[in-house]
C-alpha cells in the first residue's frame, strides 16, 4: 500500500538480500506487482546473482531492468555473460563496455563485423595494452573514436591516436584529453558549500527538507547528508520524491 516506502527500501546501500530476494522471487512466476521496486531490488549491489540468472535465462525481466543492471559496476562477469546471451543490441554494447566484461568475451568480440560492438568494445576501461593495439589498427573511425575516448588508454596508443589520419579520432582524444584533466564539479563548487553545511550542522528539519530538494547539491555536500541520522531521513525522504536524485 506505500510503495514509496518500499521503493525507499531497496533503494537503500545496506538493504539486505533475504529482503531483496523476497521482492525479486515473485518476477519467476510473474507475480511481481511492484514493478518499479523490483527494478530497484534488481540492480542493487546485494541482490542474489541466482535469482538474477535465473530471471535472466527465463526472459522474466525487461529490457530497461537489464540495461540498468549492465550499467552497475557491481555486475558480475556471470550476470554480464547471461545478459550478452539476450541478442539485444543495446544490452550487448553495455555489456562490452563494462569493465566486468569475461576476457573471453573480449577476445571474442574484437573481430566481431558488427561495428557498433567493436567499438563498445573499444571504450571498456579493463582492456589490455594489447587488445587497445588491435582495435587501434580497425579500418572503421568509429571504432578508433571510440577508443580514443577510453580513459585507460596507454600513452604509446594515445601517441598513435594523435596522428591518425582521420581528424574526428584526433579531436576525439583531444576532447577526452581535456576532460580528464578537467577537475571534477564538486571541486570546483567547494567554496559554496559552507552555508549548506551550517544548515546540516545545525539540524533544523524543515531547512533540510528544503536543502535535500535541491538538484545541485555538490558530492561534499550529499556526504554530509549521509553522515547525519536527521540529514539522511530527509535526503532519503527527497530522493523517493524525485527519483532522479543521484546518491
Amino acid at each position: 500500500n506505500y510503495p514509496a516506502v518500499r521503493q525507499a527500501v531497496f533503494s537503500n546501500p545496506f538493504c539486505t538480500a533475504r529482503i531483496l530476494s523476497a521482492c525479486i522471487a515473485p518476477a519467476e512466476t510473474g507475480e511481481a506487482k511492484d514493478k518499479e521496486s523490483l527494478a530497484l531490488a534488481c540492480v542493487h549491489h546485494n541482490a542474489p546473482s541466482n535469482l538474477l540468472l535465473s530471471l535472466i535465462e527465463n526472459n522474466k525481466l525487461d529490457d530497461d531492468i537489464l540495461l540498468n543492471l549492465a550499467g552497475k559496476a557491481h555486475c558480475s562477469e556471470s550476470v554480464l555473460n547471461s545478459l550478452l546471451g539476450r541478442k539485444n543490441s543495446a544490452l550487448q554494447q553495455a555489456v562490452l563496455r563494462h569493465a566486468n566484461c569475461p576476457e573471453d568475451i573480449r577476445e571474442q568480440y574484437i573481430h566481431e563485423r558488427n561495428d557498433s560492438l567493436r567499438a563498445a568494445l573499444a571504450l571498456n576501461p579493463a582492456l589490455t595494452a594489447a587488445k587497445q593495439k588491435v582495435l587501434l589498427s580497425d579500418d572503421k573511425s568509429v571504432v578508433r573514436i571510440a577508443l580514443a575516448k577510453n580513459p585507460t588508454l596507454t600513452e604509446d596508443i594515445k601517441h598513435l591516436l594523435a596522428q591518425d589520419s582521420d581528424v574526428a579520432v584526433v579531436e576525439a582524444l583531444e576532447n577526452a584529453q581535456k576532460k580528464q584533466n578537467e577537475p571534477p564539479q564538486s571541486e570546483l563548487n567547494s567554496g559554496d558549500d559552507s552555508l549548506q553545511l551550517s544548515q546540516i550542522d545545525n539540524g533544523d528539519v524543515h531547512v533540510l527538507l528544503a536543502l535535500a530538494e535541491r538538484r545541485n547539491l555538490s558530492a561534499r555536500v550529499q556526504r554530509r547528508f549521509t553522515q547525519d541520522c536527521r540529514a539522511d531521513r530527509c535526503w532519503n525522504y527527497s530522493r523517493v520524491r524525485h527519483k532522479n536524485i543521484p546518491r
